[in-house]
């Protein structure tokens, strides 16, 4: 469950595929769908600038429109953005600014369009929309630009391609393609963009790409109804609406502002009882309770890829609840082996080689503990000259079994009340657990029950007076809240070789 990482191919092999035939139609349906489904607006081309609003005046659908445009951009529109020098980076031809063609132009969403001035040789085919899609679709495994640029670029883009799709009022199995594969892009959008939330920008893109995810898979359920036939459940129904329902994950989250139990209702029963809709309240009722190990044993055996994007921001959400239960349940003197956390947790125990696990260490020990508070973002950088300590990295540390276990053990008795340790000092408590265990000086890491954090490790070889080297000695600093330092150093464990 750490990587997450899927091929961006495979997941869209699935919204390529092309429908020949039309699914039996009721007029009826066709016409509330297209009701439903004219596209909230946000003005601006790009999605980490544009401002979102609640207006639904994107397209007037019209069965009477039939598009003859026979390129992904027509041809008019082409020709006013290379005037206005107003192209993407993945339209220009050969870099240039104000030069496009018909194999790179990309039609671009436009906030309100009057039917007046629509011309048939404005919108797009079905076929031709199917094109642009899986062009749009591809660029997604382009290593040249980075996945917001990308991102940016394809999230406007398709939504031009559903504007077409309203305002041509097509409601067919083709359109259910399409809509699947533009979900697909939102969803692993919504888990790449929240891998890179420390960027700038990508907070707003992030969000933004939420909303449209959301409205995208409500314009997919309607066209599951309009296609419905008696009891008949499309093939990939079942999984996107497990989608909706994940999206309901932490605290408060109602993506299209009705409670889930209202939605419910007015799912059919087949889908209701499908293993990914069972798969998908199990997990959601196994959060919202708390049951860490349910959540993570079912995530890890029935997850689909797609599921797995939906669920990974709050993974470590539940590994931090995970924690502080074992913290409050678990026997408070004694040490917890790291084998055991990270089977609880879910995370891979350390690698085989030596290089591998100071990887593993550094990457996501160390990023895990320090997202958590469990230590200082000081730990990864070199050491301030100021304290007159030597500037070590943590890439220096070789990961030890017993050195982890220590960590860990320590930051969950300092997690402890006073009263609880019988009020004595963790240092006390740990010096049970470690015989080898020394202090470096006289200050105390707890005053009341203030907590005391993990603040940088080291691994140094001395010498004795005769210069006999001893063994490695693994230091772990702690710094009070209330000013000073502790260090505690562990001498003669057990290294990997």
């Amino acid at each position: 469950m750490e990587g997450g990482s899927g091929n961006l191919r495979s997941s869209f092999s699935q919204s390529r595929r092309r429908g020949g035939h039309k699914f039996p139609c009721n007029e009826s349906k066709v016409s509330g769908f297209a009701k439903r489904d004219t596209c909230s607006s946000t003005s601006g081309s790009s999605a980490s600038t544009s401002v979102l609003s609640n207006t639904q005046e994107d397209a007037q659908p019209s069965s009477n429109y039939v598009g003859t445009c026979p390129y992904m951009c027509p041809e008019r529109e082409r020709i006013q953005r290379e005037k206005l020098r107003d192209l993407a980076v993945f339209e220009r031809l050969n870099g240039n600014h104000g030069k496009s063609s018909p194999a790179l132009a990309v039609k671009k969403f436009c906030r309100t369009i009057s039917t007046k001035y629509v011309q048939a040789s404005d919108m797009r085919p079905i076929t031709v929309l199917e094109d642009t899609l899986n062009y749009l679709l591809s660029l997604l495994e382009s290593k040249e630009h980075s996945f917001e640029v990308v991102h940016d670029f394809v999230f406007d883009r398709t939504r031009s391609i559903r504007q077409d799709i309203t305002m041509q009022n097509i409601v067919n199995k083709k359109a259910i393609y399409m809509y699947e594969g533009m979900v697909k892009f939102h969803v692993i959008s919504h888990y790449k963009l929240w891998c890179s939330m420390s960027y700038p920008n990508t907070a707003s893109m992030h969000h933004l790409n939420m909303e449209q995810l959301t409205k995208t898979l409500t314009s997919l359920f309607n066209l599951y109804e309009a296609n419905r036939n008696s009891n008949h459940v499309h093939e990939n129904e079942a999984e996107f609406h497990s989608l909706y329902v994940l999206l309901h994950l932490g605290s408060n989250s109602q993506p299209m502002g009705e409670p889930l139990s209202l939605w419910f209702r007015r799912v059919s029963t087949p889908v209701l009882k499908s293993k990914e809709m069972c798969f998908a309240r199990r997990i959601l009722r196994s959060f919202r309770l708390g049951n860490y190990k349910d959540f993570f044993c079912t995530a890890a055996a029935q997850a689909s890829y797609l599921q797995f994007c939906i669920m990974m921001p709050y993974i470590n959400d539940v590994r931090a609840l995970a924690l502080s239960c074992i913290n409050f349940g678990g026997y408070k003197l004694h040490p917890y082996p790291l084998f055991d956390l990270s089977k609880h947790l879910m995370i891979k125990e350390i690698i085989d080689t030596t290089c591998n696990r100071k990887e593993y260490f550094n990457q996501v020990i160390v990023s895990f503990c320090q997202k958590e508070s469990i230590i200082h973002g000081l730990s990864c950088q070199n050491t301030s000259t100021k304290w007159n300590w030597r500037k070590e990295k943590w890439a220096s540390l070789r990961p030890n079994s017993s050195i982890i276990d220590v960590l860990i053990t320590t930051y969950l008795i300092n997690r402890l009340l006073s009263r609880v340790l019988r009020f004595k000092r963790p240092i006390e408590i740990l010096s049970s657990f470690y015989s080898n265990l020394s202090i470096t000086n006289n200050l105390t890491p707890r005053e009341s029950d203030l907590e005391s954090f993990c603040n940088y490790c080291s691994l140094e070889t001395s010498t004795d007076e005769s210069g006999n080297k001893l063994l490695p000695t693994k230091q772990t600093t702690f710094s009070h809240p209330k000013g000073g330092f502790q260090s505690y150093s562990f001498l003669g464990l057990q290294e990997y070789e």
